[in-house]
């Protein structure tokens, strides 16, 4: 999405000449100090500028000037044709996103669920609101999404590494980053999320996850004492106590597994019983077959002896005749 983002902005600097209304504003002459503006310095501008598309327009209307018409079909365009014609021509949505901007609890809620990982159409379905005032929002005053996935660009724009107590713009923001849409839905009390609460569970994993979250910042700033990091030592008695039910768990899980095998054997037992007869029965008679043999084989060893004997009777009395 990144690439897409840079590349739209290439195109619009492209269309805007050195001298237009938001360049000398943001980035005026003598600032640069006769040098000549880079294309890079302008992408570096336009990129970083999460209001640019409405910064464009407004400088422009302010310095009644037209619009490039190679943005006919930007978000800007459509914002500067609403300054300039306001009242005249009707644009609905485009009102709706302006009035949020300009109401700061309503505008840091729409900007939190922003930072989440929602889609457009569950970002709507929370708040009631058309998915077209809901788009140009983000087009407009707060085109955060291409930088989501840049961790460090993040931590710096809520300033994630910083210690100490926030504003509540900047507290909605990091609580929807972290934990997400249906967090932050529950967290204002809007009515959607709020009819399936969280479970204690849970309630006790997000405060957990908050006190260790805080701890850690300290921690990164170098801040280990009790006043400077009041945290760290709660989220010192939540480690241990991890560990502790970690350890209560593996000791139970080796019992269950030696009750496993008692199981087992008892298993064992009864198969035993039920096969116990058969296997007898196999046994017998594979052992009345060898003794069976046995006697056969005496019998004929017997008999071989006496005729044996009955042989030599016989030579003997024909010897003594003679």
């Amino acid at each position: 999405m990144k690439t897409t983002q840079t590349t739209e902005d290439l195109e619009i600097c492209n269309n805007l000449p050195d001298d237009c209304p938001y360049f000398e504003r943001f980035f005026p002459r003598k600032i640069r100090q006769g040098k000549p503006f880079l294309l890079g310095d302008k992408l570096a501008l336009v990129g970083n500028d999460l209001a640019f598309a409405w910064n464009l327009a407004f400088c422009y209307f302010e310095a009644r000037q037209p619009m490039p018409a190679g943005l006919c079909r930007h978000a800007a365009f459509r914002a500067y044709r609403y300054l300039k014609y306001r009242g005249r021509i009707a644009d609905t949505d485009l009102a709706i996103a302006h009035a949020v901007q300009q109401h700061p609890p309503q505008r840091d809620l729409w900007r939190a669920f922003f930072v989440t990982d929602a889609r457009l159409d569950q970002i709507a379905d929370l708040l009631q609101k058309s998915v077209q005032a809901l788009q140009l929002f983000s087009q407009l005053f707060w085109n955060v999404g291409p930088w989501l996935k840049d961790g460090a660009h993040m931590a710096d724009l809520l300033r994630l590494n910083t210690a100490g107590a926030v504003d509540p713009g900047l507290a909605l923001l990091r609580l929807a980053y972290a934990q997400g849409a249906l967090r932050l839905a529950r967290t204002v009390g809007l009515v959607h999320a709020a009819s399936n609460p969280e479970s204690l569970p849970e309630l006790y994993d997000r405060l957990e996850s908050g006190i260790v979250a805080s701890a850690n910042v300290g921690m990164d700033h170098g801040l280990y004492g009790p006043k400077a990091n009041p945290t760290l030592r709660e989220a010192r008695v939540l480690l241990l106590a991890r560990k502790q039910q970690a350890e209560q768990e593996l000791d139970e899980d080796m019992r269950r597994g030696l009750g496993g095998m008692s199981l087992s054997m008892s298993v064992n037992e009864d198969v035993k019983k039920i096969f116990q007869g058969d296997v007898n029965r196999r046994v017998a008679l594979q052992l009345g077959q060898t003794m069976e043999a046995a006697r056969e084989a005496q019998a004929k060893k017997i008999a071989l002896h006496n005729q044996a004997e009955t042989s030599d009777g016989a030579r003997r009395s024909d010897k003594s005749g003679k």
